[in-house]
């Protein structure tokens, strides 16, 4: 990642100098269509609008001199105002196109840098409070036909979403639950262990002693999971015919932790 040309960014970039090594980098998908077909196109534009001005210049100096200043009133307005929305309209894409020339996401030893337009968004492995990673493919006539993917991440301060938008978004998922995931769970169950409640949904709880569902406390080890068709369901242990909670998986705040707790119960006196 180069520096930036603006000096009120360098204490950005001072900060990227603290995250460590960087592990992987991940443009945007398309970049070479989403840079160049813009570009020429809103070159195209402006140099249409400085023509059609120009040729428009023209005119006016000629039926000046012809018909005197009071043909302007028949010849400036509508055509002045369509050159002028052309050259504007090239002048900002062409500036988008700048601006959003180096999107990316760049992972670190310490966290990761979504850079997108003028805004770098910085975030610490160790500060996030959710992650999660949904992905969803579309099959017609047993072809994919479309890979649907939705990462939600949290801290104190900011929410971020990222869609399948990125070069190798596969591995960046992986990358970023290999990095996040392992400290989420022990901070987890540090706060458990000291008498802390974690909110999965607003009708399932953890706390120190079980899950709290539906209002009703139930022991981690007498709860069976089952995950199907994007639904997750908890039932009592050896009684399937029993539900417990039933909720889609998309309306899981932080499913991972939740399946950690589940298949690897806390030990109280963490």
């Amino acid at each position: 990642m180069n520096p930036p040309d603006q000096p009120d960014r360098q204490l950005e970039y001072d900060r990227i100098a603290d995250m460590g090594h960087v592990l992987d980098h991940f443009p945007v998908q398309n970049r070479i269509v989403k840079r160049w077909l813009p570009l020429v196109f809103g070159v195209i534009m402006i140099l249409s609008g400085i023509a059609l001005t120009a040729n428009l210049i023209f005119r006016m100096r000629s039926a000046i001199q012809l018909h005197g200043r009071a043909i302007l009133l028949t010849i400036l307005p509508s055509p002045t105002a369509c050159y002028a929305l052309i050259l504007i309209g090239g002048i900002i894409i062409v500036t988008l196109v700048r601006v959003h020339w180096s999107d990316n996401i760049t992972l670190f030893q310490m966290g990761f840098v979504k850079d997108q337009g003028n805004r770098v968004k910085f975030w610490q492995y160790q500060a996030i409070q959710r992650f999660d990673s949904h992905v969803k493919q579309v099959i017609f006539g047993g072809s994919i036909v479309s890979t649907q993917v939705k990462v939600i991440l949290e801290d104190n301060h900011k929410r971020l979403l990222l869609r399948n938008n990125y070069i190798g978004m596969d591995d960046l998922i992986h990358l970023l639950r290999l990095n996040i995931l392992p400290g989420l769970i022990e901070r987890a169950n540090h706060r458990l262990a000291e008498g802390g409640k974690i909110e999965f949904h607003k009708r399932l709880q953890a706390t120190q002693h079980g899950l709290i569902i539906n209002g009703n406390l139930t022991q981690l080890d007498q709860i069976e999971t089952v995950i199907q068709n994007q639904l997750i369901k908890l039932h009592q242990k050896g009684q399937p015919e029993l539900l417990l909670f039933k909720s889609k998986l998309s309306n899981i705040k932080n499913l991972d932790v939740l399946l950690d707790l589940l298949s690897i119960p806390p030990n109280p006196n963490y």
